[in-house]
């Protein structure tokens, strides 16, 4: 099992990568923060080829943060000059590719895109320069249960730029979320061993997700669900959404959902 546990932090340079990959369960109530980076938390089959486990999975906690929004590393020189570049925000992996994907209201993550002012050439024949806003994109939130997903939690991916002096501006980030109890993806799964209930992913704002004590038994009712919050998607500055449920006889429901632009 791998926890962090409340008021542990961790935190990267620029660009870096955080993982933590385990066969039982992770348990996440701290702040991971790799700026520009990527934080991966990963789930994965046993090699022993253990079966369907009701507390196996990822739990973030309501206090948890994760932090790969992106920022501004400017590049030292002699000419007193405001060089550098603006990263875009990095990437977020939530994968329980065995067990349950739990995340509770409280916990955030971040994604978005930065805005930095640069000194920058006015064109490759002038070499004059001019300091301007530089926003970036926003980055990836990628959400994974293959045997159920409820999800809480507040996200951001929105692009840079918002208050940029100069009308800077970039593009929002993407969500991909992903119910899929497949057996026939060639890992340890087994319709023996695990459960073959339906996959569906519904996208409410009627119901909130059922939130399950952090390592608890999750109740064999919400087998093959995944729940999430429109609400939570509209407000998460997204410009790229992907939906998916596979396996035994998955389908999507939208229900009391409106679109927003």
């Amino acid at each position: 099992m791998s926890t962090v546990a409340a008021g542990a932090s961790i935190t990267t340079d620029p660009l870096g990568s955080i993982t933590a990959r385990t066969d039982s369960r992770i348990i996440d109530d701290g702040k991971l923060v790799a700026p520009g980076g990527q934080v991966t938390l990963d789930v994965v089959p046993s090699s022993l080829g253990f079966g369907y486990v009701a507390d196996q999975g990822l739990w973030l906690g309501a206090g948890a943060v994760i932090d790969v929004s992106g920022t501004t590393v400017y590049t030292p020189n002699t000419l007193g000059l405001d060089l550098g570049k603006v990263l875009p925000g990095g990437s977020i992996s939530l994968l329980a590719e065995n067990g349950y994907l739990i995340a509770a209201a409280g916990a955030e993550l971040d994604a978005r895109g930065a805005v930095g002012t640069l000194d920058l050439r006015r064109s490759t024949s002038n070499p004059t320069y001019q300091r301007l806003d530089v926003a970036s994109a926003g980055g990836s939130i990628s959400l994974f249960g293959a045997e159920g997903i409820q999800f809480d939690s507040t996200m951001h991916a929105d692009g840079g730029g918002a208050g940029s002096a100069t009308g800077a501006v970039a593009a929002g980030g993407t969500l991909s979320v992903s119910v899929n109890g497949d057996l026939g993806n060639g890992s340890s799964r087994s319709i023996v061993s695990f459960p073959s209930t339906p996959r569906v992913l519904t996208i409410t704002t009627a119901e909130a997700p059922v939130v399950v004590p952090e390592g608890g038994a999750v109740p064999f009712a919400l087998n093959g669900q995944g729940r999430i919050s429109a609400s939570l998607i509209n407000a998460g500055g997204f410009d790229q959404l992907h939906f998916s449920a596979g396996g035994f006889g998955e389908h999507f429901t939208f229900h009391n959902c409106s679109a927003v632009p």
